[in-house]
């Protein structure tokens, strides 16, 4: 058996960004000038909800070579899992809070 007291202690309450796909979308759109699909880029599906952690200032970067990611899908449009670089980079320059997010999609 276990106490109130004991459940509660295994549980870590922290505080999560929430944001809806097609605002995430908006948001790339208008700081990258290209057209962007969290849908297809992170190949998702209706009612689903991708978890993104620590996207933080001074964590270890997603992709050694986000920088050139981004220059390559600010120039051409062409972009491939590139959700957590996006979301890192707009973390990096103020456009969204530190922390961890949730994405949810649904249409």
């Amino acid at each position: 058996m276990i106490s109130k007291g004991e459940a509660m202690s295994l549980v870590t309450q922290k505080v999560i960004n929430e944001m809806d796909y097609h605002d995430f979308e908006r948001i790339v759109e208008a700081v990258y000038g290209q057209s962007y699909e969290l849908v297809a880029d992170v190949e998702a599906s209706n009612y689903q909800a991708k978890t993104f952690d620590n996207i933080t200032k001074d964590a270890p970067r997603y992709r050694s070579n986000a920088s050139a990611e981004i220059e390559k899908f600010k120039n051409t449009g062409h972009y491939f899992y590139l959700a957590a670089t996006l979301l890192r980079d707009l973390v990096d320059n103020d456009y969204l809070p530190e922390g961890d997010y949730v994405i949810n999609i649904s249409w």
